[in-house]
């Protein structure tokens, strides 16, 4: 079965984000004017830049292991359910997300395993699926409607206009009069 896997990377500390700390102590100096030495006082005997930078970090860690475990758990629902279909079927389930377009996450693979459940999907055709003609007929009528609004005359309270004229396009076929 297709998937994406996550990249594991870590909390990059640079200088624009300490730059960024700065700046936002000295905006929350500059909103309360006449506040501005106890929130000074409160900034200085709060955190340090190198401790916001290492919480920062920590919680980035935190918050990146919970995403990846949120996925994973994810993953084993959506599979629970695949293994809930018979045999044939779950092959046919499998074979459509192997050659789908949809995203490699858990979270698609959960809403086509619904779409399905709900009969909403169509195993043996589905829909990135085209058939040569309804592909042609589609392509038939895409052709009809551009013909029918090069030849359309647009009129506006009983009389005709001319098209609006854009240097960048130039109007083709234009009908002498």
């Amino acid at each position: 079965m297709r998937f994406s896997r996550v990249e594991d990377f870590e909390f990059q500390d640079t200088p624009l984000k300490r730059k960024y700390i700065l700046r936002r102590q000295r905006k929350e100096r500059e909103a309360c004017p006449l506040f501005a030495g106890e929130i000074a006082a409160q900034q200085a005997a709060g955190p340090t830049i190198d401790e916001e930078m290492e919480r920062r970090a920590k919680a980035f860690a935190e918050g990146h292991q919970k995403d990846r475990d949120a996925r994973a758990r994810k993953w084993r629902e959506a599979r629970k359910r695949l293994f809930s279909f018979p045999p044939d079927q779950r092959r046919l389930i499998v074979k459509a997300w192997n050659e789908g377009c949809y995203p490699l996450d858990p979270w698609y693979f959960s809403g086509m395993l619904l779409q399905i459940e709900r009969g909403n999907f169509n195993l043996h055709k589905p829909p990135w699926v085209w058939d040569p003609e309804e592909l042609a007929e589609a392509h038939r009528k895409m052709d009809e409607f551009c013909r029918r609004m090069e030849n359309s005359t647009f009129k506006a309270a009983g009389q005709r206009t001319k098209p609006i004229q854009d240097s960048k396009f130039k109007i083709q076929n234009e009908v002498a009069a």
